[in-house]
């Protein structure tokens, strides 16, 4: 189906990246690519907006939102955090990290509004970053694409499907190339995470979940059993959802 929108795609590199799962505490598990939360505040870094606003931009605005990406490899890292209160001894933490990772994020909106992205991804306001405020990302690549056709797939790899695609998708055998040696990890098998999706702000800046949804992060390629809406790109079949915060 023809949208009556523009499409922004960014291409982006970063040596590290970390994404926490919210429940995890002394050992920082990080979840394979960014969240929608990660995506809202990076919009919200190049635009110079607070995440509050930058939440609320996304729900006036209505963009659709596309995320894939890869990394060579993960790692773990020990941090010592200082504790606040005298009496209470320091604590090590254990984070997870990926490296050498690979970025595509994908925009449908109003030509106006991706107009406005693609300018701001070109002459961010604030450093962008991917997790960790020293997990630094580069952004390589802005693309505009007039009235993109967005049409359904059934094969995804290394992307992010929102909602519960655990017993809709299967690893797909039929591609496989002949000769190839394949590894099948707990990180390459779909997962998926209850995250949150929406904040509420107090006056003094203190944030508190306001919605929760699945989402299932597809590593190795899987075949889904329904059509999903995808933007193919570079060979890529790229799922996008809207967002509404």
């Amino acid at each position: 189906m023809e949208l009556k929108n523009d499409g922004l795609i960014i291409e982006a590199v970063s040596i590290t990246a970390s994404f926490r799962v919210p429940e995890f505490h002394n050992f920082h598990k990080s979840l394979p690519l960014p969240p929608v939360t990660t995506i809202v505040g990076l919009v919200g870094a190049v635009l110079g907006l607070p995440y509050e606003d930058a939440q609320q931009y996304f729900s006036d605005k209505m963009i659709k939102i596309g995320i894939m990406g890869v990394s060579e490899g993960h790692y773990q890292d020990l941090w010592k955090a200082l504790s606040s209160k005298p009496k209470n001894r320091d604590t090590i933490i254990q984070k997870e990290y990926h490296y050498l990772n690979r970025y595509v994020f994908v925009f449908v909106s109003d030509k106006n509004i991706i107009r406005q992205l693609h300018e701001a991804f070109q002459n961010p306001c604030f450093p962008t970053v991917m997790g960790s405020s020293d997990s630094l990302l580069k952004i390589q690549k802005t693309t505009l694409i007039e009235n993109p056709l967005v049409s359904e797939d059934t094969i995804f790899e290394n992307c992010v499907l929102i909602g519960n695609y655990i017993d809709d998708v299967k690893i797909d055998l039929d591609n496989l190339v002949v000769g190839k040696e394949y590894r099948y990890t707990p990180l390459s098998a779909p997962q998926v995470y209850n995250l949150p999706y929406s904040f509420i702000f107090a006056e003094n800046g203190v944030r508190k979940i306001k919605t929760r949804k699945e989402i299932t992060f597809i590593g190795m390629k899987v075949k889904s059993k329904n059509m999903i809406p995808a933007l193919t790109y570079k060979n890529m079949s790229i799922p996008i959802f809207d967002h509404c915060p």
